[in-house]
């Protein structure tokens, strides 16, 4: 069946449409999309009187908006950010930093391509321990 082809054209044929497939990946990754992203969070500024639990890693969903291309690079790598925990607030279950706090400090960390929409939580609770001397 496939002995009739002439081989030139059929490479000819499969080079022009690796071409297309690469010019229509450039296409759609250079277009803008709202996404979730996970980042691991770095906790510097602890209260002298607070000592962090280390072994518990944090992460955080967030919603971006942002070009194809970031999002990739945000799926190829482990993404980290910085968290300020020094305006940590106490609650029934712990130390936690609310959503006020939290999104001033993420835009800050994002460069002006990458748009916050919202986090995936309201509170991230942070796992600090009172230092009792």
């Amino acid at each position: 069946m496939l002995g009739g082809l002439n081989q030139r054209k059929v490479k000819v044929f499969f080079l022009f449409l690796l071409c297309s497939l690469f010019a229509w990946t450039l296409s759609q990754l250079s277009e803008n999309y709202d996404s979730r992203a996970n980042f691991e969070l770095q906790v510097f500024n602890v209260p002298d009187s607070l000592l962090l639990n280390e072994l518990e890693p944090l992460n955080i969903d967030l919603k971006l908006n942002t070009s194809g291309f970031k999002f990739l690079g945000y799926g190829l790598g482990t993404r980290k950010l910085r968290v300020d925990v020094s305006e940590v607030e106490k609650g029934d279950s712990g130390y936690y930093l609310s959503e006020s706090i939290l999104k001033p400090q993420f835009e800050k960390q994002f460069s002006n391509n990458v748009s916050l929409i919202e986090l995936g939580k309201k509170r991230i609770y942070i796992p600090l321990y009172e230092v009792v001397s």
